[in-house]
């Protein structure tokens, strides 16, 4: 329809000139105020659709807003308590009672990844703890609220998004450097050395990086960020089985000379967690 309108106007256009109606100066107004409104218009034959599309996903957000709160308990109470410290304590559905505190470094062995995601998803947060069920600092989590919760016990989604930027920046989230031992517990090294630099961009959604490197990436990412309780999610499940063993025996020594964090991983894999102080089956 746009390129109909402008050969019909530079037509009609041309033929006032040729017929002194307009002069030229003028038919060179004409023809580039035409060129300057084809974009607008090219918009009219699309608008009924896109008035279409924006009111079908107003109406999906509305009922997702509206929709009822997944994690009972927590709406009202989130932020009225504080926990008295940073002892994570777990009532598991077999009967056993896992408790871990600062310096602790305990491995939790499940069945499959499927096994370790529904675990994750319940210290998380992400998934609504029944009462009784997990506490932190004495407090019972539905007492805290995930809001508190999640400021104390760091649990890093296994898929987590990175990010357009450098390396560097996808890591720590500010302008400073690398820990050089985080970098070396995540075998970070090679990663930096595939992108030549910390500072060198890994593209959108980190696609110049491997599955296992966009792992090893998110987990240097965790430690640098995490709270005083940290919960890792199959750490190793895509990289080869010696990076597996490395990180895995990296992030145990790590988290041992921090001493000031606790660290629960959650994994299928009984040599990744052959490094851990303690492991329980769940």
């Amino acid at each position: 329809m746009s390129l109909l309108y402008l050969a019909l106007l530079t037509f009609a256009a041309g033929w006032m000139t040729v017929n002194g109606v307009i002069t030229p100066g003028e038919l060179v107004t004409v023809i580039g105020l035409a060129q300057f409104l084809k974009a607008s218009l090219a918009h009219i034959g699309t608008f009924g659709a896109n008035w279409a599309y924006k009111r079908a996903s107003a109406a999906r957000l509305q009922e997702f807003l509206s929709g009822e709160f997944l994690l009972p308990g927590a709406r009202d109470t989130s932020g009225a308590l504080a926990p008295t410290g940073t002892e994570l304590t777990w009532m598991t559905d077999s009967g056993t009672t896992m408790t871990v505190v600062p310096g602790d470094v305990v491995g939790l062995h499940v069945t499959d990844a499927t096994d370790a995601r529904r675990v994750t998803d319940l210290l998380g947060f992400r998934t609504a703890p029944r009462r009784g069920e997990l506490f932190l600092g004495g407090v019972d989590a539905l007492d805290l609220g995930p809001e508190a919760w999640r400021h104390t016990v760091t649990v890093p989604p296994r898929g987590a998004t990175l990010f357009t930027g450098s390396l560097r920046e996808n890591v720590t989230f500010t302008d400073d450097a690398a820990d050089p031992d985080i970098v070396a517990a995540t075998a970070l090294d090679d990663v930096i050395g595939h992108l030549g630099s910390a500072e060198a961009a890994i593209g959108e959604d980190g696609r110049r990086l491997s599955g296992g490197q966009r792992q090893r990436v998110v987990l240097a990412r965790a430690l640098h960020t995490a709270g005083p309780v940290l919960v890792l999610d199959e750490p190793t499940i895509s990289l080869d089985p010696v990076t597996s063993r490395n990180v895995a025996a990296g992030i145990v020594s790590h988290a041992r000379r921090d001493g000031s964090r606790a660290v629960l991983m959650v994994s299928s894999d009984r040599m990744v967690l052959g490094h851990c102080d303690t492991v329980v089956d769940l």
